[in-house]
């Protein structure tokens, strides 16, 4: 298991609205998304707390 999920889809094309005629077009459609979380890390970037002011 790599981490991610796999859709297969199968999309036909008609040129016409009601019949369906050998002028279609097929296509197979494979779509693959990582599930899996990363960690990312920027040891460059500093980051201050903000101080804060109470509400007057």
């Amino acid at each position: 298991e790599d981490g991610g999920i796999e859709y297969f889809n199968t999309i036909v094309v008609q040129p016409h609205l009601k019949l369906v005629t050998n002028q279609g077009r097929g296509f197979h459609v494979r779509c693959r998304y990582q599930t899996r979380d990363k960690v990312i890390t920027n040891d460059q970037t500093r980051v201050a707390m903000l101080q804060s002011l109470p509400l007057q």
